[in-house]
């Protein structure tokens, strides 16, 4: 799978962007719910990618657990394919879409399938 990622120290780079600040509102996100469910997508993006370089149970189905190293291209397309039934579900909470909405973005920006680090993602509706 790695010949398929950006390269490591891209992706280290990202994890460090994602990482929470210690002060203030500095995502974006107005005051209250959205600055949390902006959150929220930091949080589960940062954990994808983490993922996606050291393996470990995955940052939605911890059933998918990958040993230490590359992870294989099934163990991306199942938690692909979960966060996609959590995002187009009837029945999901908002913090759960902004789980699943930052996983997705995540893992498809360290495959060169979006353009948009996750860091500078601004939501679905900006």
């Amino acid at each position: 799978m790695t010949d398929r990622l950006r390269a490591r120290a891209v992706i280290e780079d990202e994890i460090a962007a994602l990482a929470p600040h210690q002060a203030g509102n500095d995502i974006g996100a107005p005051p209250g719910e959205a600055a949390r469910e902006v959150g929220e997508f930091r949080r589960s993006a940062r954990q994808a990618l983490r993922w996606l370089l050291v393996g470990g149970p995955g940052p939605l189905l911890s059933e998918v657990d990958v040993p230490a190293g590359p992870v294989p291209a099934r163990a991306v397309v199942a938690e692909l394919g979960r966060a996609e039934e959590v995002i187009y579900g009837r029945s999901s909470r908002r913090y759960d879409v902004a789980r699943a909405r930052g996983v997705q973005h995540a893992l498809m920006w360290a495959q060169y399938a979006a353009a948009t680090s996750p860091s500078r993602w601004q939501g679905p509706d900006r």
